[in-house]
């Protein structure tokens, strides 16, 4: 048996959309709306393996960005997070700027009907659309394929109707996914067989990601004059040995060399993105290694742009923001951003970014940040930043911040809190301030210019009260920075 996919055209479909791709141009001013948008979306595979086990594709971005030095621009995240230790409130973030790990919004906010759809009512419908559908209504033609069978991390699941509003997809590719020779029925999430094995995973002698290649190949083909968003989902990285994404390297890096080839490299952005690093690594799981929690905090994040699409402020921009910490959010909002004709000031196009997104980690990360401390998280789930509590709660979640040793919420503090403690310095909270320096020498001993600037000057403001001894002391930050060294530097 053999699976033949071919997408016929649609003309109809193009007819309907032409209109509104052709109005939204004519209003954006000095850049271009990009001819093709390409998501590849890699589950569970953190930067610092994108580096070490897809070498070739890694490398194609700055191949690329060096081949076409004067159209295209390339973008890599050395500080972009997760917001959760699985797919869901990463996906969701990226989909619809949602997240059940999202504090201001839970299921309590979406009434339900009788069979258990949700109701959105009509001041809702911005809040909980999703990308797809914001770039299907500016006239994008819309194709996703995947290697998870069912509609888990879709927009059909009604079981996620309370993070994004379902959405019709134009053209969709799952089937061969599911096929019981590859998934077996009666164990889908084996290790022997299926998305989640420890082996190569293939079907009817060809690799599974193979089938999700040559569909995004046609539909890029069929489509070869229009508008298109392509969206691929692979599960080649969701194993336990951490060895089986190097079978992906080869042909996901033929796919990307498929796309010059054929010229689908004018005019287009092109993400290369995880949602999490591995978070199947077995004895480190087990003893809960504080390696593991860093591998899941640091996903991948790598982008090839043409020029044209965004201006010169824009594009420096988008340069500095690659030491700035990002997230799934700011994924979605950059999306967002080529079909909007207002500023989008939370864009990887932003230089505003960092400024605007502290609120959005208080609330939406909180909880990932204690991920090894999971039974405080009711208490940061009614968290809020005021001066009446802030020495209370702080101090007690500092300190198991410290303890998980998690280097996104120790930024968080480092940075929206350190203006309060200068102006508010006391002995009582003398132990903490101490902490919240140790996290910004952290920082400024990985390069992290903008916190080293900042140290300096909580250094003098702190002089007075004498507490070198007590950094000195705070060896758990320095043990941190020889983990993340290896992981964001050497590597």
């Amino acid at each position: 048996m053999k699976y033949v996919t071919k997408i016929k055209r649609n003309k109809t479909l193009i007819e309907s959309k032409q209109k509104n791709y052709s109005g939204i141009e004519s209003k954006i001013k000095g850049r271009k709306l990009p001819k093709n948008i390409i998501t590849i979306f890699i589950d569970a595979v953190s930067r610092a393996r994108y580096i070490q086990k897809l070498k070739k594709s890694s490398k194609w971005f700055d191949q690329q960005a060096q081949n076409y030095k004067d159209t295209h621009q390339m973008f890599q995240a050395f500080r972009y997070m997760s917001v959760g230790i699985n797919t869901s409130p990463n996906f969701y973030g990226k989909l619809s700027k949602n997240s059940r790990w999202n504090t201001t919004d839970g299921d309590e906010n979406i009434e339900l009907n009788s069979d258990g759809t949700p109701i959105f009512k009509a001041e809702n419908l911005e809040k909980y659309k999703s990308i797809t559908k914001t770039l299907s209504d500016a006239g994008y033609i819309i194709a996703k394929s995947r290697t998870i069978c069912g509609t888990a991390i879709t927009e059909h699941d009604p079981q996620d109707a309370t993070v994004v509003q379902t959405q019709p997809i134009d053209h969709e590719f799952v089937s061969a996914i599911c096929d019981p020779n590859y998934l077996p029925p009666n164990n889908p999430f084996g290790i022997l067989q299926g998305p989640y094995s420890i082996f190569k995973k293939c079907l009817d002698g060809q690799e599974v990601n193979q089938y999700v290649f040559n569909y995004g190949k046609d539909f890029l083909q069929t489509y070869h004059d229009v508008p298109k968003y392509l969206e691929m989902y692979f599960l080649d990285g969701h194993e336990g040995t951490g060895d089986v994404i190097n079978y992906f390297d080869d042909p996901l890096y033929n796919f990307l060399n498929w796309l010059v080839d054929n010229n689908h490299h004018k005019d287009y952005y092109i993400m290369m993105v995880s949602d999490h690093g591995l978070h199947m690594q077995g004895l480190y799981y087990l003893m809960r290694s504080k390696i593991y929690d860093i591998e899941v905090a640091l996903p991948g994040l790598l982008i090839l742009l043409d020029k044209n699409l965004i201006d010169e402020k824009e594009r420096k921009a988008l340069e500095e923001n690659q030491q700035k910490v990002v997230t799934s959010f700011e994924i979605h909002y950059t999306l967002q951003f080529f079909t909007s004709e207002a500023q989008i000031d939370n864009s990887l196009f932003s230089s505003k970014i960092l400024e605007n997104n502290v609120e959005t980690y208080q609330h939406n990360m909180i909880n990932f940040a204690l991920v090894s401390n999971r039974n405080d998280q009711n208490q940061f789930k009614s968290y809020q930043l005021s001066s009446s509590n802030i020495y209370v709660n702080l101090q007690i979640n500092l300190n198991l911040a410290m303890q998980s040793q998690n280097i996104l919420f120790q930024l968080i503090l480092s940075r929206s809190f350190k203006n309060q403690f200068i102006e508010n310095i006391n002995q009582q909270s003398f132990q903490l301030q101490a902490k919240i320096m140790s996290c910004n020498n952290l920082f400024k001993l990985l390069n992290y210019k903008k916190i080293e600037n900042d140290s300096k000057q909580l250094m003098h403001s702190y002089k007075d009260l004498n507490i070198q001894e007590k950094l000195q002391s705070e060896n758990t930050a320095y043990r941190e920075l020889k983990i993340m060294k290896f992981i964001i530097i050497k590597v």
